[in-house]
């Protein structure tokens, strides 16, 4: 899959729900492999530098991944845990937050030490506590298209997109539509 198919919503959180496609027919992980999760990191912004992966963030991210999928589904299924707040908190609380110092009249920040790719892991998981908490403006749907399955965050004013990208799936509905009537 192209590197522009990752991002179809332009929320970390459910970006990274829709890395797994197709969840309804025979998913497909689009970052299985360290090196796919340093490209997504990279990106989505979430790295100001490239980021070493290990298979420990690998496995730590598709565990986020899978409680935010959770956290966020419209339609309750599958259903929020416990161990899947666990999740969520424990990688929220891996985020470091600057530090000011003041040294010779002078002010300087810096970020105590932790690898790039888990901060960025703390970073979608923060982000998924906003949604949830509100602060983000717009409600999470499912995508209408019978075989896609992708989230989005519906921002529109009435609240009443259907699809996930009108140049995809709502185009291929419309034009079903449309040959349906003038067969």
């Amino acid at each position: 899959m192209a590197k522009l198919d990752w991002f179809l919503d332009g929320h970390p959180a459910i970006d990274l729900v829709n890395t797994v496609r197709r969840r309804k027919i025979e998913p497909v992980d689009l970052i299985a492999t360290p090196g796919e999760l340093a490209g997504w990191l990279a990106a989505a912004g979430l790295c100001a530098r490239p980021a070493e992966v290990t298979q420990a963030h690998l496995r730590k991210i598709a565990r986020l991944r899978e409680a935010v999928h959770a956290l966020v589904s419209p339609d309750g299924h599958p259903e929020i845990t416990e161990a899947d707040i666990a999740v969520i908190n424990r990688c929220a609380r891996q985020y470091t937050e600057p530090v000011l110092a003041l040294a010779a009249d002078r002010v300087t920040v810096t970020v105590p030490t932790t690898d790039t790719a888990t901060q960025a892991i703390a970073t979608i998981a923060r982000l998924a506590i906003a949604l949830v908490a509100g602060r983000a403006r717009g409600h999470v749907k499912i995508c209408g298209a019978t075989d896609c399955g992708i989230r989005f965050l519906d921002t529109s004013p009435k609240r009443n997109r259907q699809w996930c990208s009108m140049a995809v799936c709502g185009n291929r509905a419309k034009a079903q539509r449309h040959y349906s009537r003038n067969r």
